[in-house]
Order: structure tokens, then C-alpha cells, then sequence
């Protein structure tokens, strides 16, 4: 009986060594199969990265089953290339600007120091129009006008009944009262009647009479309503520019011989430069 026994005995513990034996090599086998599957998913990582980024394999997962494998995938986004591009496009046929001076009574001659000194030009471009006017003397820009054009709105005609020298006077008086102006030097270098874009203008009066009026100390933009009941001086400068006429007012009284040139460029940015004339003061 005891002899029964201890052959049972023997033949539980060899079972049980044969059985601890075989689950071993079965886990050693999906341990196998895991590092494997990690080693590779981590391999297509490295292969898709991209360049600058560092990865590296973690250490080995030993428990990992088929159900919760992770797929792995490595998104890149696309480089985006921003272009800039002209606002607007040059016409193929784009003219140059057109300069005429108007300085009979300046250019070659001699003035007095205590006068200021008009210095006029009619500037026109076909195509775009005149973007900005620049006055140089003796090299250096002295004055620039930029195109107020569309601070202006249609001309119109004027009324049956002409309040023309009526507006004019009140024009007058107006610049007089506002500054140190004297009546007897003021001129006009332009008077019409407009219906005026107030959106693009300092000026509320929207329709009415408008002189480029010329004193000694600036140049003026006065607007009086059609009714002659409300006027204003909507610009006050030493360069004015309206349509095709451009104006500048120099005033320096150093006696000398000054050499002078008009640049104009149209909205496009070709450019001419007008010819160079000169006056002497003394």
C-alpha cells in the first residue's frame, strides 16, 4: 500500500513538472511574439517621423494581448506657402505720367525775397490716374500733394440764377476772418461747382461752390453751400492739388538761386520727373 502510494506520488510531481514546462515555453512564445509586433510598430514610427523629432522604443512591454494592440500612425502637417500678389494689376499698356509747367512767370527769373513764389503745374495719366505730386528744390523734396481727387465728387452745373462773385467775396472775406490773410492779396486759382463726396472729405457741405484761393501765408480749399449760407475751409496748406492743377507755395525769403523739379507718379508707381527750371530771389 505504501508502495501505491509513493509511485502516485511520483507520477503528480512529474506531471506537474512537465506541465510548468510547457506553459513556460507557451509564454515565452507571445512574449516573443509581442516584442516583435512593438519593435515593428516603433520601426514604422522612426521611418515616418518627421525630421527634428527624436523617438525612441520603450522598454518592452512583457503583457500586451491581440485586443488592445495600439495602431500607431504618425500624421504630418502640410507646409502652407503664402504668396503675395500687386492689389492691383498693371495694365500692360500703362502710360507714364504727363507734366506741363505753368511757370512763365517764374522760371529764369528774378524775385523778391518779401513775395512768395507760385510754383504751378497741370499733371494728367490716362491710365489709373496721378497718385501723389512731389516738389524738389535744389535736390531735397520740399512739398508733396497727395491726389485728393476722390475727396471731390461730379462737377455740376451751377444754378439758373450765378451766385459765382457773390460765393467769391464770401470766399474772401471767410479766409480773411479765419487767418492773418489780407484781403487785397488774395487771388483764386480755381472756382467751380461741385456736388462733394462728403465721405472722403473733412468738409459736411455736400454741393456748392469750391475756390483754390491764394494768399501769401497758404493756399486754401473753400467750400460754400449752393444757399451761400455756410462756408468752410476744408484745406489749408503751401501745396494744393485739384483735378489736373497742382500748386505749390514757396516761401522761403533767403536770397539765392534756387534750382527746382516736379515729380509725379501715378497710382501704379511709374513716375516722371518733370524739367528742372530755376528763379533767382533776392
Amino acid at each position: 500500500m505504501k508502495i501505491k502510494i509513493l509511485i502516485v506520488a511520483i507520477l503528480c510531481v512529474g506531471f506537474y513538472f512537465v506541465y510548468r514546462g510547457i506553459s513556460n515555453q507557451i509564454q515565452s512564445s507571445k512574449n516573443s511574439v509581442t516584442q516583435k509586433d512593438t519593435e515593428n510598430a516603433f520601426q514604422v514610427l522612426n521611418e515616418n517621423k518627421p525630421s527634428g523629432v527624436k523617438t525612441e522604443t520603450p522598454p518592452l512591454i512583457s503583457r500586451i494581448t491581440e485586443a488592445i494592440k495600439p495602431t500607431i500612425k504618425v500624421v504630418t502637417s502640410p507646409v502652407v506657402i503664402v504668396t503675395t500678389s500687386p492689389s492691383t494689376k498693371i495694365p500692360s499698356n500703362n502710360d507714364l505720367p504727363g507734366i506741363t509747367m505753368t511757370t512763365s512767370s517764374v522760371n529764369n527769373k528774378t524775385l523778391s525775397k518779401s513775395n512768395p513764389v507760385y510754383i504751378t503745374a497741370t499733371i494728367k495719366d490716362q491710365i489709373g490716374g496721378i497718385a501723389y505730386v512731389d516738389l524738389y528744390v535744389n535736390g531735397k523734396k520740399k512739398f508733396s500733394i497727395e491726389n485728393k481727387t476722390n475727396r471731390y465728387g461730379t462737377e455740376i452745373p451751377r444754378p439758373n440764377k450765378d451766385k459765382s462773385p457773390q460765393a467769391l467775396e464770401i470766399a474772401k472775406n471767410y479766409i480773411v476772418e479765419k487767418s492773418d490773410e489780407v484781403l487785397a492779396d488774395l487771388s483764386y486759382d480755381y472756382g467751380s461747382f461741385y456736388k462733394f463726396n462728403t465721405q472722403n472729405s473733412e468738409c459736411t457741405i455736400g454741393e456748392g461752390y469750391i475756390y483754390i484761393m491764394v494768399g501769401k501765408k497758404y493756399l486754401y480749399d473753400v467750400r460754400i453751400f449752393t444757399d451761400l449760407e455756410d462756408v468752410d475751409i476744408c484745406d489749408r496748406s503751401h501745396a494744393v492739388g485739384f483735378e489736373n492743377n497742382y500748386m505749390f507755395l514757396f516761401d522761403d525769403d533767403s536770397a539765392g538761386t534756387y534750382k527746382y523739379y516736379i515729380k509725379a507718379y501715378d497710382v501704379y508707381g511709374a513716375e516722371r520727373k518733370g524739367p528742372e527750371e530755376k528763379f533767382i530771389l533776392q
